[in-house]
């Protein structure tokens, strides 16, 4: 899943001064962002803040032996050693290749 961020598609004026006076360096940033009309509004919206999503990679090959080898397991909690032994299976496949 793509790292979500979280962008400001406009603030108010007073919350623009009260930010900038904080916080100089910010000045910049937050003369970019469109003024809200209201007092004290800041408007957010979510996702990545190009506005662009990324496709979700696909799984390795071995994540999906992993999770193959997990699932078969049937497991109700995570367990250390059984993602050991899924490990060892999985070195020991790569080795006979």
């Amino acid at each position: 899943m793509p790292k979500r961020t979280t962008c400001t598609t406009c603030m108010s004026k007073d919350v623009k001064e009260r930010l900038a006076a904080n916080f100089p360096g910010l000045r910049p940033k937050l003369e970019q962002v469109a003024t809200c009309p209201g007092p004290g509004d800041i408007v957010l919206c979510e996702g990545p803040a190009d506005g662009r999503r990324r496709a979700k990679r696909e799984p390795s090959a071995y994540n999906r032996f992993i999770g193959d080898c997990l699932r078969n397991k049937h497991l109700t909690h995570f367990d250390p050693q059984a993602m050991k032994d899924c490990a060892a299976k999985w070195k020991q496949q790569k080795g006979k290749q």
